[in-house]
């Protein structure tokens, strides 16, 4: 092999390790962080009607009802216009 062969294969297996770990952290570390603190009611979920998972500190319960309430109003009034 030559040099060029070399580095060029050297070049893609970086490439693959930089993309397998930017995945790895994106789908494993932040998922297990965010179940840990849904699990120690650090923090508070509930799914919305988009079905995504929103997240919330547990003393912003207050908060969240009364965004909840304003948005549902809001595509209420949509739908009837």
């Amino acid at each position: 092999m030559n040099y060029l062969e070399i580095l060029v294969v050297y070049g893609i297996g970086t490439i693959v390790g930089i993309w397998l770990t930017k995945r790895y952290v994106q789908e494993v570390i932040i998922t297990r962080t965010i179940d840990t603190l849904v699990e120690e009611d650090y923090v508070r979920s509930y799914l919305g009607d988009d079905g995504e998972i929103h997240l919330y500190k547990w003393y912003d319960l207050e908060d969240v009802i009364e965004a909840i309430a304003k948005e549902r109003e809001e595509e209420n009034e949509d739908d009837d216009a």
